[in-house]
Formats: C-alpha cells, structure tokens, sequence
C-alpha cells in the first residue's frame, strides 16, 4: 500500500480453559532469534487478551471482553487502521463462535 511500510510481527498465542466454560486466549509480541528482523520491514508489537464466559442471566450467550494493544511502528494510515480493525474483531469473534461451538459437540 502507497505511503505505507511493511510490517511484521512474532508472538506467541495462549487458549487455556478457566474453571470449565471460562476461556482466556493471549496473543503477545515476542522476541525470537529464529525470527531475525528483516531489512525494510517494521516489527510492531502486539498484545491481545481475550476473556469468555457464559452470559450470567441469557441462555446460550457469552460475555466477551478484549484489551487489544498495538503498536504499528512507523507510518499507517488512519483510514486503513479503521478498516482493519472492524474486521479484525469480527474475525475473532467468529472464530471463538466455532471454537465454543466446536466444543458443544
């Protein structure tokens, strides 16, 4: 994309059920020597936490709380971050759907 660097990113992920239906899922940047940095390409960091629980009061629905922190580094446009973002929430959402999902069966 025009006016825009690239980026990479190296981090490991955690799924780990709580106390039988409670989920927690981290995605955290992290350092990685068989990752070495490439010449031209902007390492960002990331941080993703995500909590899922049954919903207290509805049947059949979940509690979801995300902390998302990331930092691109370099230039981005604004008008592409939005973009990327709504969709990047609604990916993750789908994807814990059929992991519950997934599960029930």
């Amino acid at each position: 994309m025009p006016m825009m660097s690239e980026r990479d990113n190296v981090c490991s992920m955690k799924f780990t059920e709580i106390k039988g239906d409670n989920l927690f899922y981290q995605m955290k940047s992290i350092k990685d020597d068989r990752y070495p940095m490439k010449k031209n390409v902007v390492r960002m960091y990331l941080n993703i936490t995500v909590y899922l629980r049954p919903h207290q009061t509805i049947p059949n629905a979940v509690e979801f709380t995300e902390i998302c922190q990331i930092d691109l580094k370099g230039h981005f446009p604004a008008r592409l971050i939005n973009m990327i973002m709504t969709s990047q929430v609604m990916t993750e959402i789908e994807n814990l759907y059929h992991y519950v999902k997934d599960k029930e069966n």
